[in-house]
């Protein structure tokens, strides 16, 4: 799958069957559609593990929220796996917090890197 930017707000890098997906400064329902039709395409394509990078993002509604809790179920349902760069934004992250989110999700302070940059 290529390389894509969705909307003003969404861009993703797909690496086999790993991809990231970096949200940008919202994650409110007009993004939380956007990133909906972005992880269906990417689980046609075979996807299995989304990194999805929030640490622009300022702002989180319950869509976005929703939104992240649907590619949850579906990645577990295929054997696959979702994890979160944590936001800068205090406000956003108190979200996740509130909501207990930050218990459900793998949440990272920075992206890890991907495969081909690990050493053994």
């Amino acid at each position: 799958m290529p390389d894509a930017t969705v909307g003003n707000n969404l861009t993703s890098e797909a690496h086999g069957d790993r991809a990231v997906i970096r949200v940008g400064r919202r994650l409110d329902a007009l993004e939380a559609h956007e990133l909906r039709t972005l992880l269906d395409v990417m689980l046609l394509n075979g996807l299995l593990q989304l990194t999805v990078d929030l640490s622009r993002t300022e702002f989180i509604d319950s869509a976005g929220l929703a939104s992240l809790i649907r590619a949850m179920t579906v990645l577990n349902e295929r054997a696959g796996k979702i994890e979160l760069v944590r936001p800068r934004s205090e406000d956003a992250w108190r979200v996740f917090r509130l909501t207990k989110f930050d218990e459900v999700f793998t949440i990272h302070t920075e992206l890890p890197p991907a495969p081909e940059e690990t050493t053994p």
